[in-house]
C-alpha cells in the first residue's frame, strides 16, 4: 500500500491519524492479498482537513475495478473515525491523489508495453503543495 498524507495545517497528519488509519486499512483490505485478480496493491490517505479527518483506503481489484472505502472523525480525535454514507465519496484534495493513482495504475498495468509492472506503480508516487 502506498500511503499518502493531506494536511490543511501542517506538512503532515499527525502520527495518531496516520497510525489508526493504517489500522483501519488492516481491517478491511482483502486475504490474501493476491489471488481472484487482485494485484495485491493499492494506496491509501490520511487527511487532516480543515474541519474533520479522513481516512480513505482503495486497493485495486481486478485489472479494471477500485475498491474505496472512507471513514470520517473529528479533528484531533482519532477514535471517532467511522465509515461513512455511500453518497460521500472523498474530499477535493483526495481526489487528486485518487487521479493520479489512477493515471500510475493505467501507465503501469493496464497499458504497459511489456506487461503489467507492479513495482513501476509503487514507485509513482504524487506530491504537491496547494
Amino acid at each position: 500500500m502506498k500511503v499518502y498524507g493531506i494536511s490543511a495545517r501542517d506538512d503532515r497528519p499527525p502520527e495518531a491519524f496516520v497510525t489508526a488509519g493504517l489500522a483501519l486499512a488492516s481491517t478491511i483490505l482483502p486475504l490474501p492479498a493476491t489471488g481472484d485478480g487482485r494485484h495485491g496493491v493499492g494506496f491509501m490517505g490520511v487527511h487532516d482537513g480543515q474541519n474533520a479527518a479522513f481516512v480513505f483506503v482503495s486497493w485495486w481489484g481486478k485489472t479494471y475495478e477500485l475498491n474505496h472505502v472512507l471513514y470520517r472523525g473529528a479533528r484531533g480525535e482519532p477514535q471517532t473515525l467511522a465509515p461513512v454514507e455511500r453518497t460521500l465519496f472523498g474530499c477535493t484534495w483526495d481526489l487528486h491523489v485518487i487521479a493520479f493513482e489512477r493515471d500510475a495504475w493505467i501507465s503501469s498495468i493496464v497499458r504497459a508495453e511489456d506487461g503489467p509492472d507492479v513495482e513501476t506503480y509503487l514507485n509513482a508516487t504524487f506530491a504537491t503543495e496547494t
